[in-house]
């Protein structure tokens, strides 16, 4: 398996050449010399596959001027599986309160917000957040000012 990242680099020249090197500053792999795409204003970027559990460096380098390059850590954990933690966010956000009703979540979550704006109801001054169920999960203590907007505060 492998992953995938996209480098960018300005530079005044269109001849790049770039470098993965390992941990320890070994270089993996061939000087890649092609694959740099223009982006116009002398902008520059180039796609990498890079090997899964890879860690160390990739280095763009101007190869008419060697002392000019910019160089990027490789940390696997920050990239890799990144469709796998889409789909585990994607199904996250997208689960209804009756999932976690009985998960005894806690005041001030995401599900107390969820629950205040889609199931909310307001009375006598408190503002309550109900359950999918109907059953009241929260209530918080509103605070009004007649010469104002209606609420101009919430307390827990």
């Amino acid at each position: 398996m492998s992953y995938q990242l996209v480098y960018s680099v300005q530079s005044y020249t269109s001849s790049l050449n770039a470098k993965l090197y390992d941990s320890v500053g070994a270089q993996v792999g061939s000087t890649i010399t092609t694959g740099f795409v223009s982006l116009g204003s002398n902008q520059y970027s180039y796609l990498a596959t890079h090997p899964d559990s890879h860690v160390g460096t990739f280095v763009i380098y101007d190869s008419i001027n060697p002392t000019a390059a910019m160089v990027w850590a490789v940390n696997p954990q920050e990239a890799e599986n990144s469709a796998t933690k889409q789909a585990i966010a994607d199904e996250i956000l997208k689960r209804g309160m009756a999932n976690v009703d009985d998960a005894s979540p806690e005041e001030l979550s995401l599900y107390h917000l969820i629950a205040a704006i889609l199931n909310g109801s307001t009375s006598s001054g408190v503002w309550t957040a109900h359950k999918s169920t109907g059953a009241t999960f929260v209530t918080s203590t509103l605070t009004t000012d007649s010469a104002a907007l209606p609420v101009t505060g919430v307390s827990t």
